[in-house]
């Protein structure tokens, strides 16, 4: 008899869902196994009761189990006279990870004066989706900054268009987009394609820059 907890294991991955825990046990006549699984995406949050631990029946758990880390504990019930226990050979967990969504495949820009209005379409229509736009004056360096939106890449929520104001007429700026899960803002998916426009002066004014 007895019981153990194992170490927090790391997928590498916040909001990895648990699809099973498979172990392999030899039980004796009236012994018993009980294996429980909780998860996080820090463990560093952890103590005896958070987060709640969940049993696990038949290789699956009675309920959703999500985070980047999980942590299995299993407590082993010797029979009636304390003479037979049950072994635990082998624990396996099974889980999925979150998929980074896809990019826009396509993307826009309008230029005016002192401002870029860049666009694309919504290629994941739904509200757990949101999006990153990246922005810079070297191509494949997005470093842009913009006292009204924020330093590049600007967090856009749901929206599908951003104008960017503060920019240099003349000056040639570059432009990419990422799609990000909203529960899991870590999860930013690949850049779409890079674009790149220039602000212009409406005024037929000399400038230097």
């Amino acid at each position: 008899g007895g019981s153990f907890v194992s170490i927090p294991l790391d997928t590498n991955s916040e909001g990895s869902i648990l699809n099973s825990v498979q172990s392999i046990v030899n039980i004796p006549e009236q012994t018993e196994v009980q294996i429980f699984v909780r998860s996080s995406d820090n463990f560093y949050e952890w103590d005896e009761y958070f987060p709640k631990w969940i049993l696990v029946k038949n290789g699956k758990p009675e309920s959703i189990v999500q985070g980047r880390y999980f942590q299995i504990a299993i407590n082993l019930f010797t029979d009636g006279n304390g003479e037979k226990t049950p072994v635990v050979t082998s624990v396996d967990i099974n889980y999925s990870v979150q998929i980074p969504p896809f990019a826009p495949t396509k993307i826009f820009s309008v230029s005016g004066d002192g401002e870029i209005t860049i666009s694309w379409n919504q290629n994941n229509p739904d509200d757990k989706y949101g999006y990153l736009l990246y922005y810079g004056t070297k191509s494949g360096e997005y470093l842009g900054q913009d006292a009204n939106q924020g330093d590049s890449p600007i967090d856009c929520g749901s929206a599908t268009s951003i104008t960017i104001s503060g920019l240099k007429n003349g000056r040639i700026y570059y432009f990419a987009v990422a799609t990000y899960l909203k529960e899991y803002p870590e999860i930013i998916g690949t850049l779409s394609e890079q674009i790149y426009d220039r602000p212009l002066s409406k005024e037929g004014k000399d400038e230097r820059y």
